[in-house]
């Protein structure tokens, strides 16, 4: 279905992303007040909250530092039918990583840290088999450090129970490491659980403190804070989940791991609206420091991983694009950026299940599409395939459910992480319980550095799901995206 821009859209279209008259500017000490979605894209969100049982979507949409969107449409909390309005605050989950990269990166410009330093160096206690990892490459999940998801089971580590620092580096420190730093890139929490003791160590305040001192209170934000999941806190949603097709209370976090550096904050929609804007501006962040946040890692392949520092990168049509998503017990998030188009959008949900997800990620990218067309891939056409062996091999990998993927297909990055945990994050997403898919186009191509990047378009029934696979001169697969 065609989305229709409201007139408030098509003037700021027209104007060239002049400012919109009677829109506030978020640079301004005014609050943001709610900016209406364009009526037809708001009555989709609210079909797709009634068909998949989404309580709430709260989005913002800047261009030039102009708020054009600012709304929410459903419920912050069912059982007493109180309505997300913009100032509800949502988990922002791992968007937050970009904010703790930005606190580390504050530390770096006073002198206090460097890049490259060992962790150990600055954050106290840390057993050999975590010291020796570099602050490059934690924030870039470039040092092979084990995400401590593969703690999950352990009676004393589940999320609703607190771990303390002791615990926690104990734990982590006897799990087995993904790769040798630099040869990889496997996602991983647990590295940013450890930039947050830098952050502490280093500057003698808590993580709390530091990013609340230091980024959002300079940034005006209104009501974004690092949570605390079991502290009353005023306009916080309600999070659930989806369990057999039923909408439950999700488990409510531990105080102390609900504000974790890899994924604690909160944030309203007008406040996800001013932040983008401070960005926009380089108030929120220097514009050294972002270049640094966006320029993607180089591994010792000599090829990029296509995540910077709290970002992941790519590009559309030969512009760049940042991007991230968020997910914690009850909540998800995703953050896009155009950076060439001055625009950034972010959708936010008190849903934790996965229809959640596909909701948050075609929202984004509709409403990016109505204020740059043609900067998501959303907009991407199909074109000839001049190797449609590589597109059934993709497809195939998409769709493997119980198969194993075959090693001899991937490159140094990938390759030797198959069969292990490490190589779940970097592999081919396993699709295969989407249900059918029902087509499998190439969308885009284009070279990065020897080697070329092909983006498809899978569809599954009525959803839409991107994927970029990259191959190396010898046709070996070195990095999968999907979005």
């Amino acid at each position: 279905m065609p989305i229709e821009p409201t007139r408030r859209l098509i003037m700021g279209l027209a104007a060239g992303g002049a400012a919109l008259a009677g829109a506030p500017s978020l640079a301004a000490e005014n609050d943001a007040n709610a900016i209406g979605l364009p009526q037809a894209l708001r009555s989709k969100i609210a079909a797709r909250l009634a068909r998949d049982q989404i309580p709430a979507i709260a989005v913002c949409a800047i261009k030039d530092g102009v708020p054009l969107v600012i709304d929410s449409v459903g419920q912050a909390s069912l059982p007493f039918g109180v309505a997300a309005t913009e100032r509800t605050l949502f988990h922002f989950g791992s968007i937050s990583k970009h904010v703790t990269a930005a606190a580390i990166l504050r530390l770096v410009e006073a002198g206090r840290i460097g890049l490259d330093d060992p962790v150990g160096r600055h954050a106290r206690d840390l057993p050999p088999s975590l010291a020796g990892f570099t602050i490059r490459a934690l924030l870039s999940h470039t040092a092979g450090v084990p995400d401590y998801g593969l703690l999950a089971g352990r009676p004393d580590t589940g999320v609703d129970r607190p771990v303390s620092r002791t615990a926690f580096v104990k734990a982590v420190g006897e799990l087995t490491p993904g790769f040798a730093p630099g040869e990889a890139w496997s996602y991983s929490n647990t590295g940013y659980v450890l930039l947050g003791y830098v952050i502490a160590d280093v500057s003698g305040r808590t993580y709390r403190e530091f990013v609340t001192e230091e980024l959002l209170r300079p940034a005006k934000l209104r009501e974004a804070r690092v949570d605390d999941a079991p502290a009353i806190i005023a306009g916080r949603a309600e999070p659930y989940e989806l369990q057999k097709g039923v909408l439950r209370h999700a488990v409510m976090m531990d105080g102390d791991y609900s504000g974790w550096p890899d994924g604690g904050l909160l944030f309203s929609a007008r406040d996800a609206a001013r932040w983008e804007a401070g960005l926009q501006a380089d108030s929120a962040i220097p514009a050294a420091a972002q270049r640094q946040m966006t320029t993607p890692i180089m591994l010792s392949t000599g090829r990029d991983c296509a995540y910077g520092l709290g970002w992941y990168t790519d590009r559309v049509r030969g512009r760049a694009l940042q991007y991230h998503g968020g997910s914690v017990p009850g909540f998800l998030a995703f953050y896009l950026r155009v950076p060439a188009e001055r625009v950034g959008v972010v959708a936010l949900t008190n849903l934790g299940s996965g229809v959640g997800e596909i909701a948050l990620r075609r929202t984004v990218q509709d409403l990016a599409e109505l204020i740059a067309p043609g900067s998501t891939p959303m907009s991407l056409r199909p074109i000839r395939d001049p190797d449609s062996a590589l597109t059934a091999e993709a497809r195939a990998m998409l769709t493997r459910g119980p198969k194993s993927l075959d090693a001899s297909r991937f490159a140094a990055e990938i390759a030797p992480l198959l069969g292990r945990p490490a190589g779940a994050r970097p592999s081919p997403p396993n699709r295969a319980g989407r249900g059918p898919m029902s087509t499998f186009e190439l969308v885009e191509t284009f070279a990065e550095g020897a080697g070329q990047v092909r983006r498809y378009r899978a569809t599954f029934g009525e959803e839409v799901e991107h994927f970029a696979f990259a191959h190396a001169p010898d046709g070996k697969i070195y990095r999968v995206r999907g979005y």
